[in-house]
């Protein structure tokens, strides 16, 4: 097991690397859609899109305008994006245990969420 401050370390370490690969930098972006979001994902923890479509998904990202669950942009599916293109909701959040993020689409703004508001963990 990390100590505290390793762990600390790695968990921001991994959100840097996470805000370069989705933002395409390191600069932390505002997301100005705060009032949209959501806590809990609506059960089962499935894409329901792959589901239907008979393929498998990556990684599960839930929307925290209305709870819809869809799998990740690495997913063939790419179910999370599309709902957001078709319902216009912006920002989604890993479901992923050990993962506490969110992206915005419109902001293009990456949101680590450890020490957020417990409204959004």
């Amino acid at each position: 097991m990390l100590a505290q401050g390793t762990k600390g370390i790695a968990v921001r370490v991994g959100d840097g690397l996470r805000r370069l690969a989705f933002q395409k930098s390191i600069g932390h972006r505002q997301c100005s859609h705060p009032a949209d979001m959501r806590s809990a994902p609506q059960e089962p923890l499935v894409c329901p899109g792959c589901e239907r479509d008979g393929s498998a998904w990556v990684k599960l990202r839930m929307c925290l305008a209305c709870g819809t669950v869809g799998c990740c942009d690495s997913s063939t599916g790419q179910h999370a994006r599309r709902h957001h293109e078709e319902s216009g909701h912006p920002v989604i959040r890993s479901i992923e245990p050990g993962e506490a993020w969110a992206w915005c689409y419109i902001d293009q703004a990456y949101l680590a969420l450890r020490g957020a508001s417990p409204a959004v963990r």
